[in-house]
């Protein structure tokens, strides 16, 4: 029946859920690794708090973007937590 569909359906969803937060939190864990290192680069090779400077809007930029990913980051982390809690999954289970 269509309410049987649905519901198997939802259970595939769920059942893919972690590995859907898994992924997602390698990404941005890359991501976050790469804006630091070229931040840090960046940041090596001029240091400035000139406003006027374009190279200091840059790396504003890239600092509010590690910022926001480590907030991402940390975010995920909880929520693949939860719904390993939801499911009965442990952080063993996967490999990172």
């Amino acid at each position: 029946t269509q309410t049987q569909t649905h519901t198997q359906f939802a259970d595939h969803e769920r059942e893919e859920l972690p590995e859907v937060v898994e992924s997602v939190h390698v990404q941005m864990s890359r991501m976050h690794a790469d804006l630091q290192r070229l931040s840090y680069q960046v940041n090596e090779e001029k240091s400035t708090d000139d406003a006027t400077d374009p190279l200091y809007f840059i790396c504003e930029t890239l600092n509010n973007h590690m910022a926001i990913l480590s907030n991402i980051d940390s975010s995920s982390d909880d929520l693949q937590r939860r719904i390993e809690s939801l499911h009965g999954y442990t952080a063993s289970s996967y490999s990172y």
